[in-house]
């Protein structure tokens, strides 16, 4: 709802209360504004969805375009391919897409067919043979065939190439009845097939002008069996240059995943906060797995006996998992306006397919293909639906989000056009690489929010270090200007009446008054460190100005172990004058002072102690927090200015026999 509506509807709220009489037209009012406001999101929102199926429609026929352009010809008609016009052009190669002969349940021979033996059907191919119908019946998945065509036109003794793609689940191929690649073990029965995934390179060298190539293909594990990959043939450099294509495609592309986990992995560990950079890994995470069980299925190269069955149900559990997470990182970073509901429901139905992938033997987990695409199709438009609300919004990066969303859709749309034979492109699938565009995307805006959440850090720290620097401004004034006046008055009126009768004794005074103020103004930071040498030359002065004053009723004992530690200026001296002021003063009689300093193992001990009148214990803590100042200036001035520098608190005592200890432990191993 528009803030303009919300303002309407606390309006409608205030009318209600101060007139009754209108509530029923206002309320009707509001909610026609909440009607209409629904439906026009829902009318957008279908016409955003229809736009970007549109766009990512678009996006998959410039795929197609660009692949197209590939240099190969389709010379197969009816089984047969007369290649000699691309003999006297092998730039180009050969695509062996076209109308195959096809032996259901036999596995012939060129004897074989010598002898006589009939196709059962001339098939489009590739295509998975449970697309072919015998008798006006569809074949089954599970069984074994033979595939064969003839090729003319070739020049003897001039070497050719073959790329050989996955099939469904096993083959051999045969030139002229010689075995010339094969993968997994083919087999009549269940118990001698094995199936695998590894797309081949064979060179052959003719020595007629013309072959035949006959497949045999098995296949008891997937729910589709056949020849679902095109076939291609070229010169060995050609065919090798493809090869290495692919597969220096898909090692590129894993490395930059596994960077992208490595760099997620750590925004995440050093900023848990951020859920988005551990779904990006997670992201990157599939995208690798998804990346090996394609392609040039490098699994197979790094993990040589991993199973058949582990490849498949991890291109399955990618396929359920991957928008999910995506998802979930759309929610992370627009979470204020994405709803979790929805995206729960997802959750919950993906993982109960993986734990179906799991237990699920193969031929049963491939034959809800299309229960998996459905539930792919619905989590995309739920992110169309998502990404909508957020461009409404015009939230920053959103449209660089959909972008890479839509890019990715459409390399997905144009790999199931492949594995569907309705395109067909040499250098196999899309999907890593529009994996990989729609995670740069998506690096970059974690980036850019990233570098924002530095720049927002950045200007509080120097917020604060302004604050701090004021602040010990004032701290400074503060301290500065605890030199009351009527102390400074009261020393110069001391110092006048002793220059009457003892000039001498005047002169001393101003020298020990000129020290003191010099004890108080020399200094620029309140956070300069002095000796405590320094520090006790100041107190004297000032003790020296009080004695003049009061006489022989104020005496201060000086007992220090080492002189020569730093401590923080003006730390001291308001002690002796709260001692004197609050302690010995209010004292009839006379009044003893010790400022002392003890060196202990793990601690120095500085304090003022006096035999004044002590304090009240519930006072204590109200002085060290500032609640009270009647004690005197700087007790919880003092407090907070040790808690900076050393992390500890002053502590006051009441001795028993009269009087007060005040102190501070400074540990040893900060020492200055």
């Amino acid at each position: 709802m528009s803030r303009k509506i919300r303002d309407k509807f606390h309006n409608i709220k205030k009318n209600k209360i101060n007139n009754n009489g209108k509530d029923n037209n206002i309320i009707k009012k509001y909610n026609d504004i909440i009607k209409n406001e629904s439906i026009g999101n829902i009318i957008g929102k279908i016409i955003f969805i229809i736009l970007s199926i549109i766009f990512t429609i678009l996006i998959t026929i410039v795929i197609i375009f660009f692949t197209s352009k590939i240099n190969y010809k389709n010379l197969l008609v009816d089984g047969k391919a007369n290649v000699s016009e691309w003999q006297n052009n092998e730039s180009k190669l050969v695509s062996l897409k076209g109308n195959w002969e096809f032996y259901w349940n036999n596995f012939v021979t060129e004897a074989d067919i010598q002898n006589g033996a009939q196709p059962d059907l001339l098939v489009k191919a590739p295509d998975v043979w449970n697309n072919y119908e015998i008798d006006g019946k569809k074949l089954p998945g599970f069984g074994y065939a033979s595939y064969k065509i003839s090729i003319t036109g070739i020049e003897v003794g001039r070497e050719i190439s073959f790329y050989i793609p996955t099939m469904s689940t096993a083959y051999e191929m045969y030139i002229d009845d010689n075995l010339v690649s094969s993968c997994g073990e083919v087999s009549k029965t269940e118990a001698g097939s094995k199936p695998e995934y590894r797309p081949k390179q064979v060179n052959y060298t003719p020595t007629a002008d013309h072959f035949d190539i006959i497949v045999h293909v098995s296949n008891y594990s997937y729910a589709r069996g056949g020849m679902w990959y095109c076939l291609y043939m070229g010169t060995a450099s050609n065919i090798s240059n493809i090869r290495e294509l692919i597969v220096c495609r898909d090692m590129f592309i894993l490395g930059s995943f596994f960077v992208m986990i490595f760099l997620f992995l750590s925004i995440y560990l050093s900023r848990k906060k951020e859920r988005a950079s551990l779904f990006l890994a997670l992201i990157s995470f599939t995208a690798v797995c998804r990346t090996l069980v394609y392609g040039g299925f490098l699994i197979n190269y790094l993990f040589p006996h991993i199973s058949f069955d582990v490849i498949v149900k991890m291109d399955y559990m990618t396929l359920y998992w991957f928008p999910i997470i995506m998802q979930l990182v759309l929610y992370e970073i627009f979470q204020d306006h994405i709803k979790f509901s929805m995206i729960k429901v997802f959750i919950y139905i993906d993982v109960a397919l993986s734990i179906f992938t799991i237990v699920a033997p193969i031929s049963v987990l491939t034959n809800i293909t299309k229960l998996a695409e459905l539930m792919m199709v619905v989590i995309s438009l739920s992110i169309y639906s998502q990404l909508y609300d957020v461009l409404k919004l015009r939230k920053k990066y959103a449209i660089v989000m959909y972008i890479g969303f839509t890019v990715d859709l459409a390399a997905g749309v144009y790999d199931v056009l492949l594995q569907a034979s309705m395109v067909e492109f040499v250098v196999s699938e899309f999907t890593p690489l529009g994996l990989f565009f729609m995670i740069m995307l998506q690096a970059y805006v974690l980036a850019r929010n990233f570098t924002a959440s530095i720049e927002y850090n950045e200007k509080s720290f120097i917020e604060i270090k302004n604050h701090i620097e004021n602040e010990r401004k004032s701290e400074l004034k503060f301290l500065k200007s605890q030199i009351k006046p009527h102390f400074v008055n009261n020393a110069l009126n001391t110092i006048i009446s002793v220059s009457r009768t003892d000039i001498y004794k005047a002169q001393e005074l101003l020298v020990e008054f000129s020290t003191y103020l010099r004890g108080c103004f020399d200094f620029k930071d309140i956070q300069d460190l002095i000796p405590l040498e320094r520090e006790i030359e100041f107190i004297k002065a000032y003790v020296v100005l009080q004695q003049a004053r009061f006489g022989d009723k104020i005496q201060v004992t000086y007992e220090m172990d080492d002189m020569s530690f730093m401590l923080p200026s003006l730390i001291l001296q308001p002690l002796v004058e709260n001692a004197i002021t609050h302690g010995i003063r209010e004292k009839k009689t006379m009044g003893n002072i010790l400022i002392y300093e003890i060196s202990h193992t793990n601690f120095v001990r500085i304090g003022v102690k006096d035999d004044g009148i002590g304090i009240d214990k519930e006072r204590i803590e109200k002085l060290i927090n500032g609640i009270e100042q009647s004690r005197g200036i700087g007790v919880y001035n003092i407090t907070s200015r040790l808690q900076k520098t050393y992390g500890i608190s002053l502590q006051i005592e009441n001795i028993k026999e009269g009087g007060v200890d005040v102190y501070m432990d400074i540990p040893q191993k900060i020492r200055k």
